[in-house]
């Protein structure tokens, strides 16, 4: 009796088992070498932030903004920040950087004063089929300042483009530096 026991339990897992199809050699290489990538990108971004140091200020423990200014303004260091250069403009004989990105949990417009070195280390890292091109940044910084922001939304009329709205909770950061080192995320 014991061992129909067992047999039906046996038969009753064996049965409910869920047919998998076996993954490609290439699946299974592919699969390998995303690890490998990931592993390698964990440990260079470790290296590169332990390198550089840089404050990473959150907003979320200040009540107010001028306190995350004064903040930011009394830190001696880098900074750090994931966004995407959106543009390199020329002024004069300095290469600035337009990113995009979140800073202290806000939406961020960053310059950045790019060193000849370090445009060519973006240009070579630079995926030739986006628009952009996704990275950490480390700063010195220049300027920060913050400004509440109109937002022009889509309006429903066939006299107006859009509806200008004042967001009263929403900050936006504008923020001025010098870059120290990026390390591309693409």
């Amino acid at each position: 009796m014991i061992n129909l026991k067992y047999l039906l339990i046996l038969l009753f897992i064996v049965s409910c088992r869920e047919d998998r199809p076996e993954k490609t050699e290439q699946e299974q290489i592919d699969e390998r070498a995303k690890i490998i990538y990931d592993s390698t990108l964990a440990e260079e971004r470790k290296s590169f932030f332990e390198k550089y140091k840089p404050s990473s200020i959150s907003d979320s423990t200040y009540k107010f903004t001028y306190q995350l200014q004064e903040s930011i303004n009394n830190t001696n260091s880098y900074f750090k920040l994931t966004g995407k250069i959106i543009d390199i403009i020329k002024k004069g004989e300095v290469y600035v950087l337009k990113i995009r990105g979140e800073f202290a949990d806000e939406i961020t417009f960053l310059e950045l004063n790019v060193a000849e070195d370090l445009l060519e280390k973006i240009e070579e890292s630079w995926n030739k089929d986006e628009n952009y091109m996704e990275a950490e940044f480390v700063f010195e910084l220049i300027d920060f300042s913050a400004s509440t922001g109109f937002r022009a939304l889509p309006f429903d009329s066939d006299n107006s483009d859009f509806d200008i709205k004042y967001d009263f909770k929403s900050v936006t950061y504008f923020i001025r530096g010098n870059l120290v080192d990026l390390l591309p995320l693409d």
